[in-house]
């Protein structure tokens, strides 16, 4: 659903989509001063709708024959109508589980059997947010899995984030891009237990130096940063894994540019 860009949070709540259900997201998994936006829980259905077909069409064959004599006092009957069944109540037991959010500094998705998987990225670590197609399907968060921006380092298992089994994917999907609009940004309030982190300062953009043959100051090949307009020297850097010491971004190693 389209509709005009926010310019507040508070502006952005108006458009919440029907398929918000608040409370839903278990609030362990948030750090003490995160606000959720949206969070939901997908529809059963359209996430196991291909083990819940089989599963009942599987145990009806078995039910079926309950009219036959003895068929109903063979306790073989009764196991496998619950094996044809455990598949379903598995699912049903991940679905209680399974929930999504996004909140004013990250995007998240808890579920699965193990109640603690958890699969979330900051905000700013989002490169790329698409609508997946099918019944089942619903949105796609690509993240960059290197340190953000604001210099705090991914958390363990940021990748890709989905979504999936969304009612009104579509409308979801708008509202996330107007989330973004107004919520994208470093976040001052990290997970607890960490400092928040400050800013990076505006970079300064001059023009390389160039050192002078009677100083001889630089000991590398000179590179600048993508990022932040740094210019380093090489030899300075640490040699398996080269980041700007300015911002954190990740740089070249020398030779492979």
């Amino acid at each position: 659903m389209a509709f005009s860009a926010p310019r507040s949070e508070a502006e952005l709540m108006l458009h919440l989509p029907p398929s918000n259900r608040p409370g839903v997201f278990p609030r362990d998994l948030l750090a003490p001063s995160e606000r959720v936006v949206y969070e939901t829980r997908p529809s059963f259905f359209r996430l196991y709708w291909g083990r819940t077909i089989a599963s009942v069409l599987l145990a009806l064959l078995f039910v079926a024959p309950m009219g036959q004599p003895g068929y109903a006092t063979n306790p073989a009957a009764y196991f496998l109508i619950g094996l044809c069944l455990l598949p379903l109540a598995l699912a049903y037991l991940a679905w209680g589980r399974t929930a999504y959010a996004i909140t004013g500094s990250r995007v998240l998705a808890s579920g699965g059997l193990t109640r603690g998987r958890l699969r979330d990225a900051f905000l700013d670590q989002v490169t790329h947010l698409s609508v997946t197609p099918g019944y089942s399907g619903g949105l796609r968060f690509d993240t960059e899995g290197s340190i953000s921006a604001s210099g705090v380092p991914p958390s363990r298992s940021t990748r890709t984030i989905r979504w999936y089994g969304l009612e009104d994917a579509p409308r979801v999907y708008g509202f996330v891009q107007q989330a973004f609009a107004v919520h994208a940004r470093p976040p001052t309030a990290p997970y607890p237990g960490v400092a928040p982190v400050a800013s990076p300062p505006p970079a300064i953009y001059a023009p390389p130096p160039v050192p002078s043959p009677a100083s001889p100051t630089w000991g590398g090949t000179l590179i600048s940063c993508r990022r932040c307009g740094t210019v380093i020297d090489s030899s300075r850097l640490v040699a398996y894994a080269p980041t700007c010491p300015n911002c954190g971004s990740p740089l070249p190693r020398t030779g492979s540019r």
